[in-house]
């Protein structure tokens, strides 16, 4: 087999995420390096302004 039981240290000590959740809850998910949220909680900011990469009209 693998070690991956033992290779787990590092994702482990990763810093959290820490937003809250639809439940309620903190974000469990490591947060992406060099920012404080995670992936799936950067895509949900409600300061980004829109589609900007849209095709103009």
């Amino acid at each position: 087999m693998s070690d991956h039981i033992g290779n787990t240290g590092p994702m482990l000590a990763s810093p959290r995420c820490g937003a809250k959740t639809r439940s309620g809850n903190s974000c469990r998910a490591p947060a992406v390096h060099g920012k404080t949220r995670c992936r799936v909680q950067e895509q949900r900011d409600p300061t980004r302004q829109g589609r900007t990469n849209r095709k103009a009209h």
